[in-house]
């Protein structure tokens, strides 16, 4: 397998050697790049990786929060990372959403005679549905349904094996729960 960003043409030369080997003139990352460079890679490596894109990802949408900030509604949301949900946050929240919004909705898309495209509709349906149940405020659910395409790609990018899929997609989850708990609670 080689690992290509975004244009198949040569142009003679590859710097490297193997199948990471990337074109020197081309240097523009693609989602099938990344996701071919995933699949030959370590699994330590694919859940360390996945973990600090959708962190990356949580750090870039903070301007959005603060562009759409005057779309919050009147729900305080400081209860949420209190200490008393934190089990809540962190270990059955994850679980349960995991379950519902992407490994149930995976099966419903994969069993689906009528969907054509089961790749886009399992991402779409799961995001759009993970979003709407985290109507804390208008930010919240775009923010979730973001988020939610990043662990529906996580459970899809392992759906070979459904117990990887769904426990890989859950303790990701759940990390980046208590990294935004301990956040808020300290920063």
């Amino acid at each position: 397998m080689k690992f290509m960003c975004g244009s198949k043409r040569t142009h003679g030369k590859d710097v490297g050697k193997g199948h990471r080997a990337i074109h020197h003139l081309n240097m523009r990352p693609s989602i099938i790049s990344f996701h071919r460079y995933m699949l030959g890679s370590h699994y330590a490596t694919q859940f360390v990786s996945f973990y600090l894109l959708c962190t990356l990802l949580k750090i870039g949408l903070y301007p959005l929060h603060q562009l759409l900030d005057w779309t919050v509604t009147s729900k305080d949301t400081s209860y949420i990372y209190g200490n008393s949900n934190l089990f809540t946050i962190v270990l059955a929240g994850p679980l349960i959403e995991t379950f519902i919004f992407q490994h149930l909705i995976f099966t419903l898309v994969k069993k689906a005679k009528v969907v054509k495209k089961k790749f886009v509709a399992y991402l779409l349906s799961s995001s759009i549905l993970f979003g709407l149940s985290h109507s804390y405020s208008v930010y919240y659910v775009i923010f979730a349904v973001i988020m939610g395409l990043a662990l529906g790609y996580i459970y899809y990018f392992y759906r070979t094996d459904r117990s990887k899929a769904f426990w890989s997609t859950a303790f990701i989850h759940a990390l980046l729960n208590a990294t935004a708990a301990l956040a808020y609670k300290y920063l």
